[in-house]
């Protein structure tokens, strides 16, 4: 792990036409350097006759001249640091989910049906509050043990180098 720490890479060179064939795929990192030492961030790149647009969040941020790019940088990390927070809120919403499908409303056709309806769903509603609070824990315990390998898969993706092309004429 050391090791990929402090290893420099060259960049792979390679030509305009053959770099669209090279970076396909969903990208999570991109870093577009121009001639002139400056660097565009985006999350995806998109390439046309003459420039190359930058995107993030799918909407375009900015486009770039064929002639200025001079290097690309392409990390194709993996964000698991979201799953742990998905974990985390997703049995909290348990109990309220139990408590609210039973609110669904059958339309009762007369006054009588709906105040029997609506007492049936007040202690149908507790019903499903606690047996959602009763299936929280487990979910609870996998987010719990699921932590640690999500952190550290995200360290190993961090300190993966980049992807380098230098594009040449």
């Amino acid at each position: 792990m050391a090791a990929g720490l402090g290893s420099v890479q060259a960049a792979e060179k390679i030509r305009w036409e053959d770099l669209q064939k090279r970076v396909l795929g969903e990208l999570r990192s991109v870093n577009v350097i121009t001639r002139d030492g400056y660097k565009y961030h985006s999350q995806k790149l998109e390439f046309g006759p003459d420039l190359v647009a930058l995107y993030a969040d799918g909407q375009i941020v900015n486009t770039v001249r064929r002639q200025d790019v001079e290097r690309i940088e392409i990390r194709r990390r993996k964000n698991y640091s979201r799953h742990v927070l998905e974990n985390i809120v997703r049995p909290l919403g348990l109990p309220i989910l139990g408590a609210l499908l039973p609110l669904v409303d059958p339309e009762p056709r007369n006054r009588a049906g709906r105040i029997v309806a609506h007492i049936g769903t007040a202690s149908a509603s507790a019903v499903g509050f606690a047996a959602g609070a009763l299936l929280a824990p487990p979910f609870f315990a996998y987010g719990v043990a699921s932590t640690p390998v999500f952190l550290v898969a995200d360290g190993v993706y961090l300190l993966m180098p980049a992807k380098e092309f230098e594009v040449v004429p």
